[in-house]
């Protein structure tokens, strides 16, 4: 499906949209250096979007293709990645293409 096509259908589905501001509301509350921070949700011409820090730095895509990563930041990530999925489902996007 079309990237602008799928933006459409998503958002006249009010379940999704409301999982959506939840989802916003939730990760706004997180302070951590390795979260982004989230300033706000806003709509423009109809469509809903997060405002966010920008955060600059490597994707861990790009890092992992570089070789192997340093013990300690291994374990940082995978920390990263057991609070992650131990959030309710309520929190977390309903798919995702990064890593």
């Amino acid at each position: 499906m079309p990237w602008p096509l799928f933006v459409e259908n998503y958002a006249r589905d009010q379940d999704r949209v409301a999982r959506f501001a939840h989802e916003a509301r939730v990760s706004a509350s997180f302070n951590h250096p390795h979260i982004a921070a989230i300033y706000g949700l806003e709509e423009s011409e109809r469509r809903k979007f997060l405002v966010m820090e920008l955060v600059h730095g490597a994707t861990l895509a790009e890092r992992i293709s570089k070789g192997r990563l340093p013990i300690d930041d291994a374990i940082a990530i995978g920390i990263r990645s057991v609070v992650n999925s131990a959030l309710p489902k309520d929190c977390h996007r309903e798919s995702s293409n990064s890593a």
